[in-house]
């Protein structure tokens, strides 16, 4: 889903989730340059030093809008209870934004805008992301259909499916 070519990722929250998004990326992702933004400047320290010494290029961003600023790729791990990435943040063209965090009923880390921007929604399960995901607030708004909504396992049928065998002689 990553665009081929990636100035940099930004990643919004710097637990332990950000940890491993990065260094499960780092098999499938050429890029190694992260610029990370934590509420907490201690927390994007942190994040910076750890995967630092793992190899990536890391630095912290004094707002969510300076880390986003030019990223191909941008992972959102935060318990916010509203939104933090919003559309003005995000460049046009091709951008994966991969919100990890809305896990419950009420999170939200992307304006409804944003995501109703989006050419493509794919979701693990629709049903849990409509109920208690990142989808949930641009469904309610009106913004977002959800026959839209193309689940990964389908995306990667779609996609990655073998062609049918040739029919018998």
């Amino acid at each position: 889903f990553a665009p081929s070519s990636l100035s940099h990722i930004a990643v919004i929250g710097c637990g332990i989730q950000a940890r491993w998004q990065l260094r499960l990326l780092k098999s499938v992702v050429a890029c190694r340059k992260v610029v990370c933004y934590a509420r907490r400047p201690e927390q994007a320290a942190g994040l910076v030093d750890e995967l630092g010494r793992e190899g990536w290029e890391m630095s912290a961003a004094s707002s969510i809008a300076a880390a986003c600023d030019g990223a191909g790729l941008i992972i959102t791990v935060t318990p916010a209870r509203e939104p933090l990435l919003q559309r003005a943040f995000v460049a046009s063209g091709d951008v994966l934004i991969t919100a990890v965090g809305a896990d419950s009923p009420g999170k939200q880390e992307l304006d409804p805008a944003l995501v109703t921007s989006a050419r493509l929604c794919v979701a693990d399960s629709t049903a849990q992301c409509v109920e208690r995901g990142e989808l949930q607030h641009a469904v309610k708004s009106g913004g977002l259909d959800v026959a839209g909504i193309v689940e990964v396992g389908q995306w990667l049928f779609f996609f990655f499916s073998p062609p049918p065998p040739p029919p018998p002689p």
